[in-house]
């Protein structure tokens, strides 16, 4: 098999574990990890899942409570997850849905979740966060919103005064603020209050 192939042959293999296949499960919440993780039972055992194309805050980073507290809403609730394949740590990757209503979407429309879009181009979901960012609802109300992916994939470093490194940061950050100056006195004393650190590359 010459590389070409064998780099095909890889390529579908992903694409069927994560996307491949579509399962509904009938059950209800039984304990909520963060806004985008929890546990489904099911008549058959429990599933630990990953919600699908939705990104909340992570643990230490703003927003994390409020996020898992509108998830949790639905603990022990009848409830349906559709299950779409599972993810490099063997999560489940699925929507929830109560009451016919996509919680996935209401997450990222209440501003409790980003639209995962490295994974989903949905319109959909999509216009749900444009319609949280434009209305600063949930994480949209905070300062300087920095999404999950970037608050996983960065080196801790506490910030030092006069730094650039939240202006940079927000600005890979969607844009979320536009600042033409460097880091100002509020905006340190904004992140020191959150007592964690921050992360720089």
């Amino acid at each position: 098999m010459n590389e070409l192939k064998r780099k095909y042959l890889f390529i579908c293999l992903i694409s069927i574990n994560i996307f491949g296949y579509s399962q509904n499960y009938t059950g209800s919440i039984i304990r909520v990890i963060d806004g985008d993780t929890y546990f489904f039972q099911t008549g058959n055992g429990s599933i630990k899942v990953r919600m699908f194309v939705t990104d909340a805050p992570e643990n230490n980073q703003p927003y994390y409570k409020e996020s898992a507290d509108f998830l949790k809403q639905y603990l022990n609730k009848d409830a349906v997850t559709k299950i779409k394949g599972t993810d490099r740590y063997r999560r489940s990757l699925g929507t929830l849905y109560v009451d016919g209503q996509d919680i996935n979407l209401l997450s990222i429309k209440n501003g409790c979740a980003w639209h995962f879009k490295r994974y989903s181009n949905d319109i959909q979901y999509a216009h749900a966060e444009e319609y949280a960012r434009k209305n600063k609802l949930g994480l949209w109300g905070l300062p300087y919103p920095i999404p999950p992916w970037n608050w996983r994939n960065l080196k801790q470093k506490k910030i030092t005064e006069g730094s650039s490194y939240i202006y940079w940061l927000s600005q890979r950050s969607n844009n979320c603020f536009k600042k033409e100056s460097l880091i100002n006195d509020m905006q340190l004393d904004y992140y020191y209050s959150l007592n964690t650190w921050i992360y720089q590359l």
